[in-house]
């Protein structure tokens, strides 16, 4: 269990967190624990099952590292989800080499 970590969210999403829950899709959020760095991709399911059928449907495979599904892509619900990791040690994530 970690209870040290930071939440690194990208500098263009101020003023754009109603936006980006509508879209319910983030890139660029980072986890820095210790010296290890995460790279998140946050989607809510909605949007992630829209775009895996339209890789599909177009013939593209849909890969994503670290990925994180979540109710709704907003601050809060991120934050939760990370605290939620945190507790089980960020098992399963591949920090970024």
């Amino acid at each position: 269990m970690f209870s040290s970590y930071e939440i690194k969210f990208p500098t263009d999403l101020d003023g754009y967190e109603f936006e980006v829950e509508c879209k319910g899709r983030l890139f660029g959020v980072g986890v820095r624990v210790g010296d290890a760095v995460y790279d998140l991709t946050v989607y809510d399911e909605e949007r992630l099952a829209q775009d895996a059928k339209a890789a599909v449907e177009a013939g593209r495979i849909m890969t994503a590292v670290n990925l994180l599904v979540i109710p709704s892509v907003t601050r809060e619900v991120i934050a939760e989800a990370v605290a939620r990791l945190a507790r089980t040690g960020f098992g399963g994530l591949a920090p970024r080499q």
